[in-house]
């Protein structure tokens, strides 16, 4: 065989293996993400949870996250509801990740969900009254993870801390709308405790929260506040600081490190419950029902100060 010919063939022989590979084609999965609103913190959690997903479906599923499949809302339930019904109906969606409390609690409450949905944050899944059978959703397509927040252990942790009788209790406008189980709660162990408790709701500006705290109020407890721009959140801070107020932390660790006072628990690992919600969505591309996965999401307790904030009231 003359040497030319030999390499011609070894060169294709050497190539084969290349145009194979390149040829296996990955079963794509196109992913839909609806939001409850806009900001930098929801630009960055969008990108979080599409990088866990697709780093876990890595050589199985190729995940695609089209622009127009990333929906978000106007921070109202309707709002919400309208994004989910919009991207449920495009036949292009194989999946989808509600991402936000108000956008969670919709997707669990919503009579139908024709594809599998994916809602990461959910406060408690009692008090909101979500499907819920042997540990998960056992609705069909639905896959939830509960916090499972307790206001009554936060408040006892508090009080303990901080002696007080009359509480302001801030939360996010919308979430006190959508969910009032969380407002009845709140009163119920407000009646429990012997505490008098003002809910404020809370929309987009610091100003008009810190003015509709009482004067006489003597704590404050600082829920989920997604309206509030990074910068807001800090004047919200600053204002309850100047007014040497006692602020208790939902969120935890990484609230009081942003200068509330005292949290109990530790933030909520975005990270791990990105890593959890791509997991589920790998067990439910494989095959497993979404109405059977587990619902719960665990997180250690662990008493936290901001001695700065404690010095400075």
């Amino acid at each position: 065989m003359p040497k030319e010919i030999a390499g011609i063939l070894l060169v294709i022989m050497l190539a084969l293996p290349a145009a194979t590979e390149a040829d296996r084609r990955l079963p794509v999965v196109q992913v839909a993400i609806v939001t409850d609103g806009t900001s930098e913190r929801v630009n960055s959690l969008r990108a979080l949870f599409l990088k866990e997903m697709r780093a876990v479906n890595r050589g199985e599923f190729d995940i695609q996250a089209p622009a127009d499949l990333q929906l978000e809302a106007d921070r109202t339930l309707i709002g919400v509801r309208s994004a989910l019904d919009q991207v449920l109906a495009d036949p292009r969606t194989d999946l989808v990740v509600a991402l936000g409390v108000l956008g969670s609690h919709a997707a669990a409450l919503r009579a139908n969900l024709p594809k599998p949905v994916l809602a990461p944050l959910v406060s408690n899944h009692a008090l909101q009254e979500l499907p819920y059978k042997n540990g998960a959703s056992g609705k069909r397509n639905l896959s939830y993870v509960s916090l499972d927040i307790d206001i009554r252990r936060d408040l006892m942790a508090f009080r303990e801390i901080v002696p007080f009788s009359r509480l302001a209790f801030l939360l996010d406008g919308a979430i006190t709308q959508a969910i009032p189980g969380i407002r009845n709660e709140v009163s119920r162990v407000a009646r429990e405790l012997g505490i008098t408790i003002t809910s404020v709701a809370v929309a987009d500006s610091a100003a008009t929260a810190l003015s509709a705290i009482p004067k006489d109020s003597q704590a404050v407890y600082v829920g989920p506040l997604p309206g509030l721009s990074p910068d807001e959140y800090q004047q919200l801070v600053a204002g309850l600081t100047e007014r040497r107020l006692p602020s208790f932390a939902f969120e935890g660790k990484s609230d009081v490190e942003r200068g509330l006072l005292v949290g109990i628990a530790p933030a909520v690992q975005m990270d791990r419950l990105a890593r959890r919600v791509a997991l589920n969505a790998r067990r439910i591309l494989l095959g497993e029902k979404a109405a059977t996965l587990p619902v719960a999401f665990a997180r250690a307790d662990g008493l936290m100060f901001n001695m700065r904030t404690a010095r400075a009231i």
